[in-house]
């Protein structure tokens, strides 16, 4: 289980326009990136992350449209901290 990706989405309270949810959630989790990314050190635990994503997303119809770019987001911090 992955608690701290729950934790992160339940404490922002959402936009009800999904164009403006994405932005908002990108500008959110980019801030908690380096928390993620911490708590993310085994591809076992990238995975669970990752089907937490999708499974809030899935969850939550407004998110659908930025599921990509949340998963990009975090790839690219990912990759940002190792070079």
């Amino acid at each position: 289980d992955f608690s701290l990706w729950s934790t992160l989405m339940s404490a922002v309270e959402w936009n009800k326009k999904e164009e403006l949810v994405a932005e908002q959630a990108l500008k959110h989790l980019r801030n908690y990136s380096p928390l993620l990314e911490a708590y993310c050190q085994t591809p076992k635990s990238q995975l669970t992350l990752m089907l937490r994503v999708q499974d809030f997303c899935y969850d939550n119809m407004n998110f659908m449209k930025v599921f990509q770019k949340i998963v990009l987001l975090l790839y690219k911090s990912k990759y940002k901290t190792l070079n």
